[in-house]
């Protein structure tokens, strides 16, 4: 159940936020939801969607007696006792090394972030957010659906172990490290970007304040927000409000789209709901390869209106990075967690007399 006191309110101004809000705007709905959190001593929150989500994670929900029938199951009490082995295991050798990583040579970028748009992310949540922590709002794009929330009132011992694997193939970095990548058979079908981008909140113990789902108009504005639960999840976006312990509610967009000049030609909604999102900084890893002719609609929007760009490898030319606009320096080598192998990352920060363009 939601806590409902004060809950509408601040969960549409937040949805707003990470949908459509940018510059003054999400200033004043970012205030509005501190007030409401000091005001109650914690920020109202979606209990049955964190729990969930914990569920996913392999982890206990705050209120078992919904899950009754799951929490019994020999299976998911192996599930729980391996997820906890193995992220407690990665948080240590991967992400606890992106945070010092990050803390260091991206400090100049992760102070007063509004936006981070991760383009080429997918559903890579948590490196991106372990990077870029401080930021108002987070926009990834994929091309996964994003999927259903799934229901465990009465899941039988062969759901439980399906969801499990599911989530399990999902992480390889987390349950197979060091494995050689397999071909995903054609009849495994992914979980969505909804399950695995909740998994990825649950192991930062996050609470979600808001979940919905929506579709882009034409002229790229958000349409009238579509519940999570039920209905075609394929064609929408998702829109998700979280608070970390610690720290304020921070928004997180996800948007199945290609980027390519043609989709963008064919969509240019996409462009126009990204552009509304600016200024941002711009996280391109795995960096696509930017230099030639079939994605400068998306390059161009981002050397327009990025603060800063993190790349994993040259994207974009040096050549458009040029010393009137932009410095670039070459960072030092990254944690595994961080990037895929090989990865050579450079930071482009924005000049301050080259301030991002006009929307």
């Amino acid at each position: 159940m939601i806590r409902r006191a004060a809950s509408h309110r601040l969960a549409f101004a937040l949805l707003l936020g990470a949908a459509v809000c940018t510059g003054a705007c999400r200033e004043r709905a970012t205030a509005a939801a501190g007030d409401a959190a000091s005001a109650a001593g914690t920020t109202p929150y979606d209990i049955e969607t964190t729990d969930i989500a914990r569920v996913l994670g392999g982890m206990p929900p705050s209120q078992p007696q919904p899950f009754a029938v799951l929490l019994a199951t020999t299976t998911w009490r192996d599930y729980e006792a391996e997820s906890r082995s193995r992220w407690t295991a990665a948080k240590a050798s991967k992400w606890d090394p992106v945070r010092r990583w990050a803390g260091t040579e991206l400090k100049e970028t992760t102070t007063g972030c509004q936006t981070l748009l991760h383009p080429f992310g997918g559903t890579d949540f948590l490196p991106a957010y372990l990077m870029f922590p401080l930021c108002e709002g987070y926009v990834l794009v994929g091309g996964d659906p994003v999927g259903q929330m799934p229901t465990f009132t009465e899941a039988t011992a062969l759901q439980v172990a399906r969801m499990a694997d599911e989530i399990k193939r999902s992480f390889p970095e987390v349950f197979a490290p060091g494995a050689a990548p397999t071909r995903r058979a054609a009849s495994q079908v992914r979980p969505g970007a909804l399950r695995l981008l909740l998994v990825q909140l649950a192991r930062l113990d996050a609470r979600i304040v808001h979940a919905s789902r929506f579709d882009l108009a034409s002229n790229g504005h958000p349409l009238e927000a579509i519940p999570i639960r039920g209905g075609n999840a394929r064609p929408a976006a998702l829109s998700l409000t979280f608070e970390v312990p610690g720290l304020r509610p921070q928004s997180l967009v996800y948007l199945p789209a290609d980027l390519d000049d043609g989709a963008m030609k064919r969509k240019p909604g996409v462009w126009t709901f990204l552009r509304l999102q600016a200024p941002f900084t711009t996280l391109l890893a795995p960096a696509a390869d930017m230099s030639g002719e079939g994605a400068t609609i998306l390059r161009d929007l981002i050397l327009d209106q990025s603060r800063g760009i993190l790349q994993d490898r040259p994207a974009i030319p040096a050549r458009l990075l040029g010393p009137g606009r932009w410095t670039v320096s070459t960072l030092s080598s990254p944690p595994a967690g961080a990037f895929g192998p090989g990865a050579a990352p450079t930071l482009a920060v924005r000049r301050a007399s080259a301030s991002p363009g006009p929307k």
